[in-house]
């Protein structure tokens, strides 16, 4: 075996010895490796191992950063256009909640595109598709010189079909999270599955409960201005979070501990007026499932969520992972 190769082995023997005449030794002769095929008072060195053969962090290059600037433009673009309606929409209460709502699905969507999610592209280009099919419908039925303005969202609509299926960018940009989904553990893709879930479930439970006060409660009040907010911001951390930023997680923690304490305080408060309604014979199953909705379910969650973020041992490693 020549030196070359005597030396590569020696990198990875915990034995080795650095010397300033001859380089690489052996710290237990003192010389230079003589082996042939193997040496027997080898011992692998795992930290030198493990150093070698990590897989240095990808990073976005300059197509993957045009496409992602391409797509945030669009999201911006088409933010922009959906803010007339909502202005339009202020006078029926109905109607800004469900537009609100809309706007916030909306949100989701695009975070969850920016995290390079293959199934959100799909989703995004069908909807893209259908908002071009309905405002070419729209315009065929308006005969003036109204139609005209159909133009503006159909030009956009086109735009984002074009950018999501053969923008060369774009693609770069998903095929990037693509490759480096492939380089994620099975440990750190059930930790960001579990990451996922809790979030969908809290803000489809945030929106869940929205909704109910828009059917129960009129007209607008503070309660359900509230709760978009808390959803607004979930959607915020929920982004940087699946980025695996430390802050986020830190923010998330107390977001949910908060919640927490204020659920609790909360039930203890109108722990009196449940007492009223139980000595009063009207304690109904639809009184039970109006306490698990409102406080208990929360509250699990919630400490599900403190779990994950500082003590799972999955999430733990997606956020190692994140932050190599």
């Amino acid at each position: 075996m020549d030196r070359k190769k005597q030396i590569e082995i020696c990198k990875s023997c915990k034995n080795k010895k650095f010397s300033l005449q001859q380089g690489i030794i052996c710290s237990l002769t003192d010389a230079v490796p003589e082996f042939e095929e193997s040496c027997p008072e080898y011992q692998e060195d795992i930290i030198v191992k493990e150093v070698k053969e990590e897989k240095p962090k990808k990073q976005l290059g300059t197509q993957e950063q045009n496409g992602k600037r391409k797509i945030t433009t669009l999201f911006v673009i088409l933010l922009l256009l959906s803010i007339p309606t909502l202005i339009l929409s202020f006078n029926n209460f109905r109607l800004i909640g469900t537009y609100l709502i809309g706007l916030i699905l909306q949100l989701l969507l695009f975070q969850v595109v920016l995290l390079g999610k293959n199934w959100a592209k799909i989703i995004m280009t069908i909807l893209l598709v259908f908002g071009f099919s309905f405002s070419l419908s729209s315009m065929a039925q308006i005969h003036s010189s109204e139609e005209l303005i159909f133009l503006i969202p159909m030009a956009i609509y086109s735009y984002g079909i074009c950018l999501f299926s053969v923008d060369k960018d774009c693609i770069k940009f998903f095929n990037f999270f693509k490759e480096k989904q492939e380089q994620i553990g099975e440990h750190e893709q059930k930790g960001e599955r579990k990451l996922v879930n809790l979030f969908l479930f809290l803000i489809a439970f945030e929106i869940f409960l929205s909704w109910l006060l828009e059917i129960h409660i009129k007209p607008i009040n503070q309660s359900i201005i509230v709760k978009l907010m808390r959803i607004l911001i979930l959607l915020f951390v929920f982004y940087y979070v699946m980025q695996g930023k430390k802050w986020a997680k830190i923010i998330t923690t107390i977001l949910f501990i908060a919640g927490s304490i204020f659920m609790i305080i909360f039930f203890i408060k109108d722990t009196g007026y449940f007492l009223t309604i139980l000595k009063m014979g009207m304690f109904n199953m639809q009184i039970i499932l109006s306490i698990a909705l409102i406080f208990f379910i929360p509250i699990v969650f919630y400490s599900y969520g403190i779990y994950l973020l500082n003590a799972d041992k999955n999430c733990i490693k997606y956020f190692k992972q994140k932050n190599k």
